[in-house]
């Protein structure tokens, strides 16, 4: 082996070193900052979220938890359930180790939720249903795109439609899967007042997570508003 090949050689393996170095070191520090976030908003570590799994499974409408993956998992509890931080993923190759989808192979899972609330009351039983963001703004795009959106809601689940709620239907589209559940004014009212959403119910469990979390990591701020809307829709729900 000639010289400038060895350097070559001890050059790239210096790099992928580096690299390796630096990923391992940014996802330390973001271990890290989610565990002093989670602290400052009293919820604690959980090791084994299996108990959380098969509820966001069931919640979702996937048959099969196993192919879920939770990280940064904390709770808390409180007088009106049990409160969770977590992030979501799915698996990108099913149990057998066959590939799922059309994600590179190298990537084993793809973010399902990045910094969501989930908040368990064992007493409720409601039908499963989502509220997901409209793009909001004038202009044939926002239009185009909230169609699709409908279309696209509406081949696979019954779409609902509350024009008594002001501003409801122009910011979420709101759908059902099989029953649909009787949900109170005051769950509904505080939804239309936190654009941004997404919303997963069914059976005893809601979770809420930030439409724009990938793209805007929440901070102290974002995250305790999550949870107290969280709270607030909980209320409204065990009232209603």
């Amino acid at each position: 082996m000639t010289a400038p090949l060895v350097l070559i050689l001890v050059g790239f393996f210096t790099i992928l070193a580096a690299a390796v170095f630096f990923v391992a070191r940014a996802a330390r520090k973001e271990s890290a900052a989610r565990r002093r976030l989670a602290t400052e908003l009293g919820f604690m570590p959980v090791a084994d979220a299996g108990e959380l799994q098969t509820r966001l499974a069931a919640a979702r409408g996937r048959q099969r938890p196993g192919l879920l993956r939770l990280t940064h998992v904390f709770r808390r509890q409180e007088a009106l359930g049990t409160l969770w931080l977590y992030s979501l993923h799915r698996r990108n190759f099913d149990e057998s180790g066959t590939r799922r989808g059309k994600r590179p192979s190298r990537s084993h899972y793809t973010p399902l939720e990045t910094d969501a609330v989930a908040l368990v009351a064992r007493d409720w039983n409601w039908p499963r249903c989502v509220a997901t963001p409209r793009l909001i703004g004038p202009g044939k795009l926002a239009t185009f795109a909230n169609r699709m959106a409908d279309t696209l809601v509406e081949a696979n689940a019954r779409r609902l439609d509350f024009p008594q709620i002001f501003d409801l239907d122009e910011f979420y589209i709101v759908a059902s899967y099989g029953k649909a559940p009787d949900l109170p004014d005051a769950f509904l009212h505080a939804l239309a007042a936190a654009p941004g959403l997404i919303l997963h119910l069914g059976g005893d469990t809601l979770t809420l997570s930030w439409a724009n979390a990938r793209t805007q990591p929440p901070d102290n701020a974002r995250m305790r508003q999550l949870v107290d809307l969280a709270r607030q829709l909980a209320r409204a729900l065990g009232n209603g």
